[in-house]
């Protein structure tokens, strides 16, 4: 049950990120443009991929 547990808390983690990353990408649309949330998408997709092999490393671990 741990093993199942400790998943379903990562999924958990990894949506309050995206929902907190997505508000942070209209905000800064809305203040700088287009540009700056471009490259927000850009470093989303490379910290989320830093969060998730973290994830699978502690999991590993375990």
């Amino acid at each position: 049950m741990g093993d199942r547990t400790s998943a379903m808390r990562n999924a958990v983690y990894l949506i309050l990120f995206a929902l907190f990353w997505g508000f942070a990408m209209f905000l800064a649309d809305s203040i700088w443009g287009d540009d700056v949330a471009q490259w927000m998408a850009v470093a989303y997709v490379l910290i989320n991929g830093f969060i998730i092999r973290f994830m699978l490393r502690k999991r590993r671990s375990c």
